[in-house]
C-alpha cells in the first residue's frame, strides 16, 4: 500500500507532460503494485487498477520507439487480464 502512495505522490511531480517516460515507467511499476496488491485483497478492483496504469504506460511507451519497454508491458497486461 506504501508503494502505491508512493507512486501516486511520484505522479503528481512525473507528469505526462512534463516528464513521460517517468511518468510512464512511475505508471508501470504503480500496475506492478496494484497487481501485487490483488494477491491479498479485493483482486478484481486492484486488477483493473493495474490494467489502468498499464495502459497510461503505453500511451508513452509505444512499439515504435520504445519496443523493448512496450513488449515487457504488453506481456505484463495480458497476464493481468488472463487473472480477470
Amino acid at each position: 500500500m506504501r508503494a502505491i502512495e508512493a507512486y501516486g505522490e511520484a505522479l503528481k511531480i512525473r507528469t505526462i507532460e512534463n516528464y513521460p517516460i517517468s511518468y510512464a515507467l512511475t505508471q508501470n511499476n504503480l500496475a506492478a503494485a496494484y497487481r501485487s496488491l490483488a494477491d491479498v485483497r479485493d483482486k478484481e478492483a486492484n486488477l483493473m487498477l493495474a490494467i489502468e496504469a498499464y495502459g497510461e504506460a503505453l500511451k508513452i511507451l509505444d512499439a515504435e520507439n520504445y519496443p523493448t519497454y512496450n513488449s515487457m508491458i504488453k506481456e505484463s497486461l495480458r497476464k493481468v487480464q488472463e487473472e480477470l
